[in-house]
């Protein structure tokens, strides 16, 4: 299960939320993990929603392999350093939930049950790369905006923008980050509609 959309859409806070309400019956892959170094992406002139600044191949063999039942050992990025400092191992359960922007990507399509896409305004996404990259990665206000003018606004336009068109569920995040259903595939109706509505 793939959660993607354009950074600062409230992926991450949904795919955990989904992870904690499904228990032991899920494990998570946050996708940020898979970035190159930072320092790699600043030479070649790309942000963290381009494929290259990012281990496809790694991500795609750990999916096939989370499918096939396999533990994997997943990298631990650091967002402050921009390296990878470790790695951790991840089992294969039931449901594997994939979170990151790049998670609907044309590459991995084919490995994925469902997608879920969650959008939000400009200004939304704007306000969060603020508030993340410059309060968690210690960003200075002028880098935190080229990130999202470069990641948002160019390349996820380019190579993820159009995964919305085969995304089994769309969401809609607003400016007090709450979530609303757009669009859903009938087969998923149930057991999104639970996930989201169960605690109103």
């Amino acid at each position: 299960m793939a959660i993607g959309g354009p950074g600062g859409t409230g992926k991450s806070t949904f795919s955990q939320s989904l992870h904690l309400e499904l228990g032991t019956a899920s494990s998570l892959l946050t996708l940020d993990d898979y970035k190159t170094p930072r320092a790699e992406r600043a030479e070649q002139g790309i942000f963290g929603a381009h494929p290259e600044a990012n281990k496809m191949d790694l991500i795609a063999e750990h999916m096939e392999a989370l499918a096939k039942g396999e533990t994997i050992q997943r990298p631990i990025y650091d967002a402050v350093s921009g390296s990878i400092v470790g790695s951790e191992p991840v089992p294969s359960r039931p449901i594997i939930i994939i979170d990151g922007e790049i998670s609907t990507y044309e590459s991995f399509r084919e490995l994925l049950h469902v997608s879920i896409f969650i959008d939000a305004h400009w200004r939304t996404q704007l306000q969060t790369r603020l508030n993340r990259d410059i309060d968690v990665r210690q960003y200075s206000p002028e880098k935190a905006i080229e990130t999202f003018l470069q990641s948002n606004l160019r390349e996820f336009k380019t190579y993820g923008a159009h995964s919305i068109d085969w995304s089994d569920v769309l969401l809609w995040c607003d400016s007090e980050y709450q979530l609303s259903l757009k669009s859903i595939h009938p087969k998923w109706t149930p057991f999104f509609e639970r996930v989201l509505y169960e605690d109103d």
